[in-house]
């Protein structure tokens, strides 16, 4: 039986994080994790992927979906150009099992022929959502976990959405634990195991994600002010935390989507 048989469809909105082209980039990423879908796709060589010690090599002829937490590294041996989106969509997506998804570049290739990233900001959207959708339909059924199974841990979920609330506040990981009912110990090796990482790091993760969103919207950023707000001690570790998830720096990430 298909696993996408009697599967919910409450909410399959495309939310769009960020969508660009960048010319130039570099990578040197170990256990990157985004906590929304990855679209990617590499008109020239020069990067690629790892994951569970597999080298997945970006090659033109591949575009690369990646759900929301999937662990991967990203390194490159020279500058690549960059073709990405950053997005979150509802179920039935929410059931796609964490792993790179290589799919045709066809759709990509074609988007991009076509310059259609280059397009007035509303066109540009719609633009995007549609190659999404597209790439989104490419998912084979095995993709999806069977509508029988939880998608995760009840205890873990909760934990995510209370994460998600107070990203800005220091949390006691320790009285969480107690209000799923679990241990301390037991409550990170159940996190580590759903997510891939612990406590600590996705609470960073969507610190970054949430900062990233601020220099998207601010006309004028300041880097320190931004810094701050996102609990960072200085814009020196602010910086390096940025790059390590996102692959820039905050003032190049500001610079290469000003060029957009």
């Amino acid at each position: 039986m298909s696993n996408y048989t009697n599967m919910p469809c409450e909410e399959m909105n495309i939310a769009i994080q960020i969508a660009q082209y960048l010319p130039a980039l570099s990578w040197n990423i170990p256990k990157a994790q985004h906590l929304t879908w990855f679209l990617f796709w590499n008109p020239v060589p020069g990067a690629r992927l790892v994951y569970q010690d597999k080298v997945i090599e970006a090659v033109p002829e591949t575009a690369f979906l990646l759900p929301p937490c999937t662990v991967i590294s990203a390194f490159s041996d020279r500058p690549f150009a960059h073709l990405y989106a950053h997005f979150t969509v509802g179920a039935p997506f929410d059931r796609v099992l964490c792993r790179p998804y290589c799919l045709p570049a066809s759709a990509a290739k074609a988007f991009f022929a076509a310059r259609k990233h280059e397009a007035p900001e509303w066109r540009r959207q719609l633009h995007w959502r549609i190659l999404i959708a597209e790439y989104l339909l490419e998912l084979p059924a095995e993709a999806f976990a069977l509508p029988e199974k939880q998608a995760m841990d009840p205890r873990i979920m909760q934990a995510l959405k209370f994460y998600q609330k107070h990203a800005m506040q220091a949390t006691d990981n320790a009285a969480l634990a107690k209000r799923a009912g679990m241990s301390l110990t037991n409550f990170y090796r159940l996190f580590q195991q759903e997510l891939g990482m612990s406590p600590w790091r996705y609470r960073n993760n969507l610190r970054l994600n949430y900062a990233r969103d601020l220099l998207l919207r601010s006309n004028a950023p300041r880097i320190e002010e931004i810094a701050r707000q996102c609990g960072y001690a200085d814009r020196y570790q602010f910086s390096k935390a940025f790059k390590l998830c996102f692959g820039l720096t905050p003032v190049e990430f500001l610079q290469a989507s000003k060029s957009e």
